[in-house]
């Protein structure tokens, strides 16, 4: 026998962060999930979800994306979305896996604001759900969405068979288009094991180390070596290795090293750590380089930015040189930006002004709730079949493929353009 919606509300009331306690609040609907003499597991349930939906959306802030999730509010439909998953996985009586919710956060910190990740590693490898069954590869399956199905953890349901989620969620095959040749515009992912190649931009298998080079492309280990008598692929060099004449690999950078006589020679160094000298190797990510040429934790709101850059989402106000929130709506621009949802409008004064409803006229996409001016006028993006070309843009969770919008072939997290998993 399940509990009332409002016995469950008062489980999560009083716990956590005001934002993540309403946010739970918000997930309590009509139909409560789990059973009465289970309170604690239901609690964690809700809250564990809450915090999700909190570090998601806040990201979103952070990152000041154009286009998000939710661009008219992105808690309450990341929190809808959410409801009908947990109740969608209680009524089905499925396996709930809250490890699955670390790696979706996981996700999120790994692809940060941008699409695709800098990483090689393919999405669709930690892809996970939240509730699963025990259906096997190859069987039939019934799915609520990606993330509730009764195929067994590991396993997707994609058209009715239990399937590895590589196997449709791996990208785009070889061959097909990748990245428009008109404006280099990325278009979608490639499959695994697939890099989009040419300026034409077709997804095709990179050679690997000691094979010739594909129109100046090589495997992710190795790069194009042009000396000789034709380029090849060679291996990256490691930490310490000379890189003159040759790439690092991935994470390092090419610098002067002192060899402790005076002498300078350009070696492979990893970047530098916090309070490591950055002026050669540069930081990791997350650090900037300070003024005094030592890596430094990028600038928070009310930090000097004249030390040190402020973090992504922040603009600094170079009136008095700290980070600060970039403005809502009703406020002075800064720096000629303005949060999320409004723009700059200087036709008298600075001001920041809410983004336009739609059939408004419009001379760019930042002027619209949409985020989408295609011809002067504010519309809504493009929908999966709808033409996208010319403009390439689609709505969330879509990737135009040069023609139309089809629902994106790689899944994933990253806040600014996909609902995540």
């Amino acid at each position: 026998m399940h509990m009332g919606w409002r016995g469950c509300l008062v489980a999560v009331m009083g716990r956590g962060p005001i934002r993540t306690v309403a946010i739970a609040a918000a997930l309590v609907a009509p139909g409560c999930l789990g059973d009465a003499s289970d309170g604690t597991l239901l609690d964690e349930r809700l809250e564990r979800v809450a915090q999700l939906v909190a570090l998601h959306c806040e990201s979103t802030e952070a990152c000041a994306c154009e286009v998000t999730v939710a661009q008219a509010g992105c808690a309450p439909t990341l929190t809808d979305q959410w409801r009908a998953r947990l109740v969608a996985g209680e009524e089905r009586e499925l396996t709930y896996d809250p490890a699955c919710l670390d790696t979706i956060e996981a996700g999120i910190d790994g692809a940060v604001c941008a699409w695709p990740p800098a990483d090689d590693r393919h999405p669709c490898h930690e892809f996970c759900q939240v509730f699963h069954g025990t259906r096997g590869e190859g069987e039939r399956c019934d799915r609520f969405d990606d993330l509730v199905s009764d195929c067994d953890q590991g396993l997707l349901c994609d058209q009715g068979r239990c399937v590895t989620p590589c196997a449709a969620l791996s990208g785009l095959q070889a061959g097909e288009r990748c990245r428009d040749a008109a404006t280099f515009t990325e278009l979608d992912r490639c499959a695994d094991g697939l890099a989009c190649i040419g300026d034409e931009g077709r997804c095709a298998q990179a050679p690997p180390a000691g094979e010739p080079c594909l129109l100046g492309e090589c495997a992710a280990d190795s790069y194009c070596d042009y000396n000789g008598s034709g380029a090849t692929c060679r291996r990256r060099v490691g930490e310490g290795a000379n890189c003159e004449s040759a790439a690092c690999e991935v994470g390092l950078a090419c610098t002067y090293v002192d060899d402790n006589s005076g002498n300078y020679q350009v070696r492979c160094t990893r970047r530098g750590k916090a309070g490591e000298p950055c002026s050669e190797s540069g930081c990791e990510e997350g650090l900037g380089c300070g003024i005094d040429g030592r890596c430094t934790p990028l600038g928070d709101i009310g930090s000097r930015c004249d030390v040190v850059n402020c973090r992504e989402g922040l603009l600094c106000d170079y009136s008095v040189s700290v980070c600060a929130v970039p403005p809502p709506a009703g406020q002075p621009c800064l720096s000629g930006e303005c949060a999320r949802g409004a723009y700059c409008e200087t036709t008298d004064v600075s001001l920041c002004v809410a983004g336009q409803p739609r059939g408004t006229a419009c001379t760019g996409h930042r002027q619209c709730e949409s985020g989408y001016c295609p011809a002067g006028f504010c519309d809504v993006r493009p929908g999966i079949g709808d033409p996208c070309a010319g403009s390439l843009v689609c709505d969330v969770g879509a990737s135009c493929d040069g023609a139309v919008c089809r629902a994106s072939v790689t899944h994933g997290p990253a806040v600014c353009v996909y609902e995540g998993w």
